[in-house]
């Protein structure tokens, strides 16, 4: 009697694996065919985001670029494992400068990230200051800041087509231009104080997601940038190569 009732549990958590597994191949198809059907028609915003991202990220940006992102760049901040900082980037010659765009250069052209650039420095910081266990460390990973300077131009580059066309949801406060934490805790007051001059309820669902910035897959991530209009190139360089 157990023998079979254990039997017949088990059939049943398989039809629900092969079910589950069908349903996520199911969304993924329709997924694909909505992208598509999105590409082909040539009203579609996603067609005009394309045509924006495009002509901008074909080529690098100008040694003027450049040198003014290096001197928008905030002192007193820790460099990656060569020791290299802002500071030091800012106490460049412009003929030095130069030499080093024009190496950059042959980074944007090529497929490949330098290895170096996939270097990572683990600097834990302490939580609590009395707490010396691993679970009370903070991993700060430091990389390098040549790398990140590039990156954010092309990233600049993005986010002004994504705002141009609204394309990210205006409750996003991370990674966007102008907002962060602080304008999301300022809604969240908003939300506190329109509820308390009005009398009214308000609920509030608060979660800890432990490796939250690890969870996306590369291929979701990929996706992600491709049907938001990043070129394929672009965004196989910013996800696949810059990972060791």
């Amino acid at each position: 009697m157990l023998r079979a009732r254990g039997d017949e549990t088990g059939s049943l958590m398989v039809r629900k694996r092969s079910f589950l597994l069908q349903y996520i191949i199911i969304i993924y198809r329709l997924s694909i065919k909505t992208l598509s059907r999105k590409l082909c028609n040539p009203h579609s915003k996603l067609i005009k985001l394309g045509m924006s991202l495009w002509p901008p990220l074909m080529y690098p940006p100008s040694f003027h670029k450049f040198c003014n992102a290096i001197s928008s760049k905030p002192g007193k901040t820790s460099g990656g494992i060569a020791g290299l900082s802002y500071d030091h980037m800012k106490a460049w010659s412009k003929s030095f400068k130069f030499d080093v765009y024009n190496n950059l250069i042959k980074t944007w052209n090529s497929t490949e990230a330098p290895d170096w650039w996939k270097w990572r420095w683990l600097c834990p910081i302490r939580k609590n200051t009395e707490d010396n266990s691993l679970a009370g460390q903070r991993p700060i990973i430091l990389v390098e800041v040549v790398r990140k300077t590039l990156l954010a131009l092309i990233i600049h580059r993005i986010n002004a087509c994504w705002n141009k066309y609204d394309k990210l949801h205006p409750l996003q406060h991370g990674f966007c231009i102008a907002k962060g934490t602080d304008t999301a805790l300022m809604g969240l007051q908003a939300m506190f104080e329109r509820s308390a001059s009005t009398s009214s309820s308000l609920f509030l669902s608060s979660r800890k997601i432990i490796t939250a910035f690890d969870f996306p897959s590369k291929e979701a991530l990929m996706f992600s940038l491709i049907s938001l209009g990043v070129p394929t190139n672009i965004a196989n360089f910013l996800v696949f190569s810059l990972d060791k």
